[in-house]
């Protein structure tokens, strides 16, 4: 702003901004580096916090979100006549078959249309149609890439499955999701279900999505789907483990681990560009020292060294905050759900921004002061051609090593904030490369199976706990035969328990195992 009776110089000042750019072109690209290389660090992990909520949203939004097990097809009717319910998909597991040829695990199921619009967002037809006769099956691309290569909707395939082969037309190609694991998926018709001899009318599992599931609360929710098992009779209610783990709301340790990147990343940037701006400024002290010399004012200085911070600013700024919103996005998507929300983007940009130009006009406001307050005086002082009143001293070997320490020793304040910076930047790069390469997925189940590699419980849903227990196999003899496999070192309890008890009350069900007490207290681990 041109205060009244003061001649404009904006002109002036823009003009030797953009000369004194033109003359620090290395500088200009360190700083443009650093500029964004702090939005980007600072984007990314905020579009990755917010968007993976939103990926985990779109994976549960409008699919299912309460499965109830042991139903007939009468059963299912009865659903779809509920006022509450909006769609109801009938589903039947004829098995999982790990002891094949493929290799790998062979699912076979059954799946009404239904069914397989719930589940789109983890598996779906990418070509032809829903299988309708005995002989057509829907067929995973992996097996079809894998065993009958060159193979599409039409042609014949054989699939394993519990020791006999099964001859189908593919009627459809289903998604494979990279899971790490070799595992098929097959989709029968419902009358070659029904030609299968352990066929049971009454083991359908039905999935049910509610209408304006999103506005109740997760516990109305799951108290609605209890609700409706007791009023139509029905035997089991499962809750849908995708819909009800994401995050309606961003957790306060995720706002605590984006508060700590973010000061982090304006501490680091702030000492990187307060360096290199305060160097550039000392190396040109004469110029500035002229320019007072000329009639320029502390004000039109300070103007001309923030015009060069804003220019540069104004290039690393959107350059990091497009990377940064970019990758963050593809961190938080996966092949069935993207994490790109246009709201969640332009608020992280919007701030990305904010923080960065902040950040920006921090960092200059030392080297801004040191260039508005040179004198012509200091600007002659400064000068290499100085030379230093007082008394004799003896001369000093001039060695390489000598000198440095001599250069060091001229601006001790520079030094210590130089030593600073690369300090604070070489602790949040080990750290980040710390936090990046110390994930393993070895060590990640490690953490989940700590006493072993498998886990066998027993699980029946048409039983209850102590009838399960009554019978069950977990006897010395299984142990030891289990101990007689080739590869097993040890087989640990970790739990022991002799009955069990459920109840249900007006607002709530549940149960509880009665564990064997010993002297050492609860048998939880080991014998």
């Amino acid at each position: 702003m041109t205060l009244p009776f003061e001649n404009n110089t904006t002109q002036v000042v823009n003009r030797l901004a953009k000369r004194s750019l033109s003359s620090e072109k290395r500088r200009n690209v360190l700083l443009v580096i650093t500029i964004a290389l702090a939005a980007f660090l600072m984007s990314t992990v905020g579009t990755a916090i917010f968007s993976t909520g939103a990926m985990q949203r779109k994976m549960a939004e409008d699919t299912y979100e309460i499965v109830y097990s042991l139903i007939t097809e009468e059963d299912l009717q009865n659903l779809r006549q509920q006022p509450e319910i909006e769609r109801a998909g009938l589903q039947y597991a004829l098995g999982t078959d790990d002891n094949n040829d493929t290799g790998g695990l062979v699912s076979m199921s059954y799946g009404d249309e239904d069914t397989l619009y719930a589940a789109r967002k983890q598996s779906e037809i990418l070509e032809g149609t829903y299988p309708q006769t005995v002989d057509e099956a829907a067929v995973s691309s992996s097996y079809l890439e894998k065993f009958f290569p060159g193979s599409g909707v039409g042609d014949q395939i054989t699939v394993p499955f519990e020791g006999k082969e099964y001859p189908f037309t593919v009627s459809a190609i289903l998604s494979s999701p990279d899971t790490g694991v070799e595992a098929y998926s097959v989709m029968v018709s419902q009358s070659f279900l029904k030609e299968q001899p352990g066929y049971d009318p009454g083991k359908y599992n039905a999935y049910v999505h509610f209408k304006e599931a999103d506005s109740y609360k997760a516990d109305d929710l799951k108290d609605l789907g209890a609700e409706i098992r007791d009023r139509l009779g029905l035997r089991s209610v499962s809750y849908s483990s995708i819909y009800f783990s994401i995050g309606r709301t961003i957790q306060p340790e995720e706002i605590l681990q984006l508060g700590a990147v973010v000061l982090a990343v304006v501490l680091g940037g702030s000492m990187v560009i307060r360096n290199i701006f305060r160097i550039s400024i000392l190396e040109k002290i004469q110029s500035y020292g002229q320019l007072r010399t000329l009639g320029a004012t502390k004000r039109q200085i300070q103007r001309l060294v923030r015009r060069e911070s804003r220019f540069l600013a104004l290039i690393g700024i959107p350059i990091g905050i497009l990377a940064g919103i970019v990758t963050g996005t593809l961190l938080a998507s996966n092949l069935f759900a993207s994490g790109f929300s246009m709201e969640t983007d332009l608020t992280v940009a919007l701030v990305t921004a904010l923080v960065s130009y902040g950040m920006v006009s921090i960092s200059v406001r030392k080297p801004v002061k040191i260039a508005a307050n040179t004198s012509p005086i200091e600007a002659l002082r400064l000068t290499d051609c100085q030379k230093t009143v007082g008394k004799f001293r003896k001369p000093r070997r001039f060695t390489p090593l000598a000198m440095a320490a001599r250069n060091l020793g001229r601006d001790r304040k520079r030094v210590i904030s130089v030593l600073v910076s690369l300090t604070f930047g070489g602790l949040l790069l080990v750290v980040l490369a710390s936090v990046f390469g110390s994930y393993s997925p070895e060590q990640d189940a490690n953490a989940k199976f700590p006493y072993g590699h498998f886990r066998l419980y027993l699980d029946d849903p048409e039983l209850n706990s102590y009838e399960q227990m009554k019978d069950s196999p977990f006897t010395e003899d299984f142990k030891q035969e289990l101990l007689s496999i080739n590869g097993v070192e040890q087989v640990q309890t970790l739990r022991r328990s002799v009955g069990g008890s459920d109840f249900k009350g007006e607002t709530s069900e549940g149960g509880g195992r009665c564990d064997i007490l010993t002297k050492e207290g609860l048998s939880l681990e080991g014998d």
